[in-house]
């Protein structure tokens, strides 16, 4: 092949990778599979429709579900008497009336955009491996296209359950989660907030009473037998009639559960049994009613603190982050505050919630206006060279432009779609032979001392959180109450915020509460305790 060089050889290259862009999405996602990206359905909006449409769903009615009141004998007729009505066996009997249910729903149209870094011709004339370089480039765009698409469908997900409130708290009492809105938390993806790091990111908030819960089936088990009543035609597959239900979630935090668990656990061991679903050739491990599916990217949060209005502020933690400087650009690596973050979201993932509607392109809107190619429904992509007399006076350089123009319609399922938020365990502790003891955490309602002064840092006003390093590790909870005692000898009430570094313990206060702290100063080793309330 002859070496690629050249202004016009080059923006053919490039305008031709453009036109490709739907081949190199689907040969992407097909060597990486992924549910998010891939299992929300896709179709063509209409165009000259409007900017806001309804969804007519057609929900159904009650069956006939206990007693048999409303049967009578089989009898001959005869006359009415004393004491007796009669019967006339060829009178027509009242007929039950049954009742069904219409809802409209209304959504409506969002766009994303994004582009590469401008990409000089002359330059790539000059440098070595520019063909790798290149695709490379082109690459880096499909991933980020996938990214973008893949984000979109988790975070609709979450909006489509948080507006039909089924956000589920693990809790205590939970199970009336539908009807007690103590029991559910609230989410919208398009609101951000300031998170410690000073991050503007997604949050949910929630009842800080509320004391939440690790995985465990006694939640589950309800969430699924539920499920399987209201929407078990929108199951992922099916067992013998029972429908298998998605469960979208870190696998990791699950085999915690199971090994936490001996009979579970060894339930788990002899279970292998495999769920097929319909267009997606993965087998996922199917488990008590569940199709077992990992999100690496999965929703996770950490408490800030409690708002003016009473309710906890959790913020979003963001799987990666940019890492360490490089020649250009910064390496992206995990964040480690995602693998700590003591709060994740499952999705209990089920068909028929929601189609994305993709905008095509207008090419020919008629008296000889003609625009460019109709991207499908994988987005636009392409690349953009706008000759300019002073900045760009030959055409030789541009970028690669990307858009998503989507109308997310509501589907039969979208009112069950179902979402919950447990406690994780993100902890690691140095463990010892087996002849030693690991039992060092202090149980009970026994003031633990604070092992040194707090400093500056640890004293956040603005959030009202404080972080305390306690003389012992203590037996304490996301979202449990403690009661803090100051240098000065008064005490106030205050809420376990995050114990991912035990005995480092995050804790936050509601703004003005009795005896509120001020400054760090108010907690010393010498005077300052923690008790479990």
């Amino acid at each position: 092949m002859p070496v690629m060089q050249g202004l016009q050889y080059y923006n053919q290259k490039f305008n031709v990778m453009a036109e490709h862009w739907d081949d190199f999405l689907m040969e992407r996602v097909i060597k990486n599979p992924n549910i998010w990206h891939d299992r929300i359905p896709r179709e063509a909006y209409e165009l000259f429709s409007g900017l806001e449409h309804k969804m007519n769903i057609f929900r159904g009615g009650l069956p006939v579900q206990a007693g048999l009141n409303t049967w009578r004998e089989i009898g001959l007729s005869r006359k009415p008497s004393t004491g007796d009505a009669g019967f006339d066996n060829c009178a027509p009997g009242t007929p039950h009336t049954y009742d069904y249910a219409w809802e409209t729903m209304v959504y409506k149209g969002y766009t994303d955009e994004w582009q590469s870094e401008p990409i000089c011709v002359e330059d790539m004339k000059y440098v070595d491996y520019a063909r790798e370089q290149l695709a490379m480039v082109v690459r880096t765009g499909v991933d980020y296209g996938i990214s973008i698409l893949e984000n979109w469908n988790r975070e609709k997900y979450l909006q489509f359950a948080s507006l039909a409130n089924r956000t589920m708290v693990l809790a205590e009492g939970a199970l009336d989660f539908e009807g007690d809105s103590t029991y559910r938390f609230s989410y919208d993806p398009f609101l951000t907030a300031t998170d410690e790091d000073g991050e503007s990111v997604p949050y949910i908030t929630y009842d800080p009473n509320v004391k939440i819960s690790t995985l465990n089936f006694a939640y589950l088990d309800y969430l699924r037998t539920t499920m399987s009543e209201r929407c078990g035609e929108a199951a992922v597959a099916q067992d013998g009639g029972l429908p298998v239900f998605g469960l979208m979630i870190d696998i990791l935090d699950f085999e915690r559960m199971v090994q936490a668990d001996e009979k579970l656990h060894e339930e788990f061991l002899y279970t292998d049994a495999r769920a097929l679903i319909e267009g997606y050739s993965l087998g996922m491990r199917r488990f008590r009613g569940f199709a077992l599916m990992h999100d690496k990217r999965q929703a996770r949060f950490r408490p800030l603190g409690i708002n003016a209005d009473g309710k906890m502020v959790a913020t979003r933690v963001k799987p990666l982050k940019a890492g360490r400087a490089v020649t250009i650009g910064n390496v992206p690596e995990p964040n480690p505050d995602y693998y700590r973050a003591p709060l994740g979201v499952g999705v209990i993932f089920m068909n028929d919630v929601f189609v994305n509607r993709f905008v095509p392109s207008i090419s020919d809107l008629g008296s000889g206006m003609k625009f460019g190619p109709a991207p499908g429904l994988t987005g636009q992509w392409q690349w953009i060279n706008i000759p300019d007399p002073v900045t760009n006076m030959l055409g030789e350089h541009g970028f690669f432009y990307g858009r998503f123009q989507i109308f997310p319609k509501p589907l039969t399922f979208s009112n069950d779609t179902t979402v919950f938020l447990y406690a994780r365990c993100p902890h690691a502790w140095a463990t010892e032979c087996e002849i030693n003891s690991l039992d060092d955490t202090v149980t009970g309602a026994s003031a633990v001392s604070v092992a040194s002064d707090a400093v500056s840092a640890d004293f956040d006003d603005t959030n009202h959180r404080f972080t305390l390093t306690l003389a012992s590790k203590v037996d304490l909870s996301i979202n449990e109450a403690v009661t803090v005692k100051k240098d000065g000898g008064d005490s106030f009430a205050a809420t376990v915020l995050d114990t991912a570094l035990a005995p480092t313990y995050v804790f936050g206060w509601a703004d003005g509460a009795s005896n509120e702290p001020t400054a760090y100063t108010d907690f010393t080793a010498a005077n300052s305790t923690v008790t479990k309330s």
